[in-house]
């Protein structure tokens, strides 16, 4: 799990757009067995959030201003620490009503429990990521590594952030995350082999990458095609 949390924030790292940090949490979600992300930042004037959450349960939770009762939100912000959650706990007469109708609908809709990682921000606000699925449970110890697990909530965070405020042309071909892995990795020195064991995949799959990166950019060889990517600010030179 450690190791896919740490290809999370390295992917999220070279993000190029919003699409991008969506699909890379939702993949990072399905590694870890889970149907459901979702990412937020709490304000004043309510909630910003990325997710992957049905529709039909988005719009029930804004039309009924769930993020005022949500017990995931409440518990995030008293303890704010990693921990699980589930529907199973708001069985209990003391329970407030409205939260065990919030679980009810939020069951209804495919969540049922999760695993959520609070990390105050800046004036107040707090940031979470949030990993939810329909299983009845799941455990806290899926994440070994709390700090890095916080890592992961602020990297998101700061991404999201600097895209936000150094909107880009976009550029005339598209790298996929991977493709964009390979290559900042590649960047760093490391060998394909290499490359492959530190995001787990197969040396031909990191091959297969790189070379599409290279066509894409129309390079001559690896060399130039990182020296490319830099030059574009498709990876940063650090």
């Amino acid at each position: 799990m450690d190791t896919a949390l740490q290809s999370l924030i390295d992917a999220i790292d070279i993000a190029q757009d919003e699409r991008s940090i969506t699909n890379i949490l939702r993949g990072y979600a399905q590694t870890c067995g889970f149907e459901r992300f979702a990412y937020l930042q709490t304000a004043a004037d309510g909630i910003t959030t990325y997710n992957n959450y049905p529709r039909e349960w988005q719009d029930v939770y804004l039309r009924q201003g769930y993020s005022e009762i949500d017990p995931v939100v409440t518990t995030a912000r008293r303890r704010m620490g990693m921990f699980s959650w589930s529907a199973e706990d708001a069985s209990g007469r003391s329970i407030p009503k409205t939260q065990r109708k919030f679980y009810t609908e939020a069951v209804d809709h495919g969540i049922r429990s999760g695993l959520s990682v609070p990390v105050l921000g800046s004036f107040g606000t707090m940031l979470m990521l949030t990993l939810a699925t329909s299983r009845a449970r799941v455990s806290p110890s899926m994440f070994s590594d709390a700090q890095r697990a916080a890592h992961a909530t602020l990297a998101v965070h700061y991404r999201l952030k600097a895209l936000a405020e150094s909107p880009l042309a976009a550029p005339p071909f598209s790298l996929t995350p991977k493709e964009l892995l390979c290559l900042k990795w590649a960047s760093k020195g490391k060998y394909m082999p290499e490359i492959a064991a530190l995001i787990d995949v197969q040396h031909r799959t990191v091959q297969h990458y790189l070379d599409n990166a290279r066509a894409k950019l129309n390079a001559t060889n690896l060399t130039h095609a990182v020296a490319i990517a830099i030059e574009r600010g498709l990876i940063g030179s650090e």
